[in-house]
């Protein structure tokens, strides 16, 4: 499994409670930054 993470590093007890309930491998972790900057408003 590839997994995309916009979250904070999971934890190695994390990734296997996911591989239990996925019943699939993880193989790859790309963690991807999603912090916003700027005002909401001026969109």
């Amino acid at each position: 499994m590839l997994l995309l993470n916009f979250s904070h590093s999971l934890t190695p007890a994390q990734l296997s409670q996911l591989e239990a309930l996925t019943d699939a491998g993880v193989e790859w972790v790309i963690a991807v930054s999603a912090q916003a900057q700027g005002n909401p408003s001026d969109c």
